[in-house]
């Protein structure tokens, strides 16, 4: 299943685009706590949970991306421990990472609201510290963009 399908399925089943809310309904443990200088969050499959870490020192913004990119692994790479992978193996996990990010951008930012930004002409850095994010997110989302719908809007 491509991701934006995936997203579309969640947000409609749990009629929500809400990461926190998403994860409370399909019983993901989230758990803020203290992860240190460099990393913001990470997710584990743990004896049959799914597990969740964010650090709590994170704005809000910064916790729903990092949530929905976690939410991402959680949906996509169930099984794979990154960590493991990081530090134990020469596999590159990056692959990994593009499909959370590209899942976490299509679930926060609706196709709807990234074209009403264009024709108001924001620049990628305005949506950008909108959402709280970086623009190399931005632009990861503007690859997913429907191409029907950006033509309809300037029909």
């Amino acid at each position: 299943m491509e991701i934006k399908e995936l997203v579309n399925k969640i947000v409609k089943k749990y009629n929500t685009n809400n990461p926190f809310d998403i994860c409370k309904e399909m019983n993901i443990i989230v758990i803020e706590t203290f992860l240190g200088k460099k990393t913001r969050g990470f997710y584990q499959y743990l004896k049959r949970n799914h597990v969740i870490y964010l650090d709590y020192n994170l704005e809000y913004k910064e916790k729903k991306i990092v949530l929905a990119h976690e939410l991402g692994h959680a949906l996509m790479h169930k099984k794979i421990n990154a960590i493991f992978l990081d530090t134990r193996t020469f596999l590159k996990t990056s692959y990994y990472e593009k499909d959370a990010d590209t899942f976490a951008t299509i679930l926060l930012i609706s196709d709807e609201d990234l074209l009403e930004y264009i024709n108001y002409e924001y620049t990628i850095e305005n949506i950008a510290n909108m959402y709280g994010c970086s623009q190399e997110l931005i632009k990861l989302r503007l690859k997913y963009l429907d191409k029907n719908k950006i033509k309809s809007i300037y029909d």
